[in-house]
């Protein structure tokens, strides 16, 4: 959709579009942008167009390449010469990786190109992957890069994403109220770092794909879950709901009859799970003994 401005057209994005004879017979058309004086042909629109939907087929290996097309398409809203509404409206509706991943890619280019300005630390750090660098954003800088890197190569994902939180809390507590600084050094990252890969070397991450039936079903049964353990204070989190889901399991199908030394192995064995699940020391007693928590008995 354009409107007529003298013997030009004034395209959607708010640039004039110029037609020139090429020649003596075609015709091409430039673009000159409205905002920055920037010119480029419909063509070579096109072509950029045509450019990202080949790289998010091979977003893994090309999501740096990726990220600065997006940024240009975001910072001269080349989507609404596309006859697109909004930037999310075309990643959406023109490419399969979707809004948040596309997104996710521009952010990672913007703040190493843009903000930070060190185009060459994320040439550095791009072979840990998108999914780790998203997580770095307003992060990473020079001073932690080399422990940074130590720890995505260190864990996976999830276990990167759970460590990053946790940096970013601490890095939020040393921020300066006045300048917006944060006011960690070599040193305090290091310790930071090195403090949260000991607690995350700590945890055991599992990943789990479910179809929708199967996704219901664990659902209600982590909800149940966290509604018994509310009173515990430990029903938000979702370690615990699943290990007590599991000990509900365990309780209605486990052998209680198999022996051990003393008789009680599978018993005492699970009521060790149960008090680990929910932060309460139990005392079981069988035909008048104590098999469990004598500790706890005056």
């Amino acid at each position: 959709m354009s409107e007529e401005l003298g013997g030009s057209n004034l395209d959607e994005a708010g640039g004039i579009i110029v037609e020139e004879e090429i020649g003596s017979s075609s015709k091409d058309a430039l673009i000159i942008n409205g905002d920055d004086g920037k010119v480029g042909t419909l063509g070579e629109r096109s072509e950029l167009r045509e450019e990202i939907k080949k790289l998010a087929v091979w977003i893994e290996e090309m999501f740096v390449e990726m990220g600065g097309k997006l940024y240009t398409v975001s910072k001269e809203k080349l989507y609404i010469s596309w006859g697109f509404r909004s930037f999310e409206d075309y990643l959406e509706t023109d490419l399969d990786t979707g809004v948040r991943r596309g997104k996710y890619l521009l952010a990672i280019y913007r703040y190493f190109n843009e903000e930070i300005k060190r185009p060459d630390l994320l040439e550095e750090v791009k072979h840990i992957g998108w999914t780790k660098l998203k997580e770095l954003v307003h992060v990473i800088n020079g001073d932690n890069k080399d422990l940074i890197l130590k720890l995505a190569e260190s864990c996976n994902s999830a276990q990167f994403a759970d460590a990053i939180g946790k940096l970013k809390k601490e890095m939020a507590s040393k921020r300066d109220e006045i300048s917006g600084e944060i006011k960690m050094g070599k040193g305090d990252y290091k310790d930071a770092i090195g403090r949260i890969s000991g607690e995350v070397a700590d945890k055991h991450h599992m990943t789990f794909a479910f179809d929708d039936e199967q996704y219901a079903n664990v659902m209600d049964a982590l909800d149940i879950a966290g509604k018994l353990m509310g009173a515990m204070d430990k029903g938000e989190k979702l370690s615990n709901k699943m290990s007590m889901v599991c000990l509900e399991f365990l309780t209605n199908n486990s052998d209680f009859s198999k022996k051990s030394v003393d008789g009680n192995g599978a018993l005492i064995g699970y009521l060790g799970r149960i008090e680990q699940a929910i932060g309460i020391k139990l005392v079981c007693l069988k035909e008048g003994n104590i098999i469990h928590g004598k500790d706890l008995v005056v």
